[in-house]
């Protein structure tokens, strides 16, 4: 029976597999790989359960458990592309789950939703919006700024006596 070495970037050997998930792992970390060691090391995370097929199941924390692996993040779909090589699309349908599911981190969920309300609307739409808005005593929008496809559509709409194409 021979042994594969395995190199790494740098060149040195490394002749260890993870404790965890069998990846190549250097000497130096306690035998797990690099994405391992900062997982259950660094930042002290467990392994849970796997979730029953078609069941998104979250960590005390409220991250996300991974359907494949059992390891708990905030946002599941990057995990899935580097850990499993697949897209969230794919693992979606693999774990039975329907492809607009959340796999992220409630809490998190919603602090990235106040993030992008306040950014979109209070400094796209308030601050960067003043030069756009209508000012008093202005002409506003005239025929010739108009383009020919709004304008046929404003006179095919004035004979249908202002209803909208709504059904």
């Amino acid at each position: 029976m021979s042994i594969k070495i395995i190199y790494n970037k740098g060149g040195e050997t490394m002749k260890h597999k993870c404790k965890f998930c069998d990846k190549s792992a250097p000497n130096n970390m306690q035998g797990y790989c690099q994405v391992c060691y900062r997982y259950f090391i660094l930042e002290r995370k467990e392994v849970y359960d796997l979730p029953k097929y078609g069941e998104i199941t979250y960590a005390p924390n409220g991250d996300c458990i991974c359907p494949f692996c059992g390891k708990a993040f905030r946002k599941l779909g990057m995990h899935f592309y580097y850990a499993h090589n697949m897209t969230s699309r794919e693992a979606h349908k693999e774990a039975g789950w329907d492809q607009n599911a959340k796999a992220t981190n409630p809490a998190y969920r919603d602090l990235m939703r106040e993030k992008l309300q306040d950014k979109c609307v209070t400094v796209n739409l308030i601050e960067k919006g003043q030069a756009t808005r209508f000012a008093p005593g202005s002409s506003g929008r005239t025929r010739d700024k108009v383009s020919a496809m709004t304008l046929s559509r404003l006179k095919q709409n004035r004979f249908k006596g202002g209803e909208t194409n709504e059904s």
